[in-house]
């Protein structure tokens, strides 16, 4: 179903999940899910949900500056996510 196909690829793509790990939390082949987030994130594409790969978004200001280049419209999701930090 095109919803689940679609689900799967947020989530992958806000959660930067490995395939493998996506494919064992929803009873899936690893393949299965590697060819369904291609798809849809060809699909994103086609209508413009892109950036150019060269592009290297490391911080919040590097996105803001970004999207001042772009012809359309930009919707950001900003969500907080609780990162673990490593203490040196």
């Amino acid at each position: 179903m095109f919803v689940d196909r679609l689900l799967d690829t947020v989530v992958q793509l806000r959660h930067g999940v490995t395939h493998a790990a996506l494919a064992t939390w929803i009873r899936a082949n690893r393949s299965t899910i590697a060819r369904v987030v291609n798809e849809i994130r060809a699909l994103q594409a086609e209508r413009g949900c892109r950036i150019d790969p060269r592009v290297w978004l490391r911080t919040f200001a590097n996105v803001v500056a970004y999207t001042h280049v772009l012809p359309q419209t930009v919707l950001m999701d900003t969500t907080e996510v609780r990162v673990r930090h490593v203490l040196a």
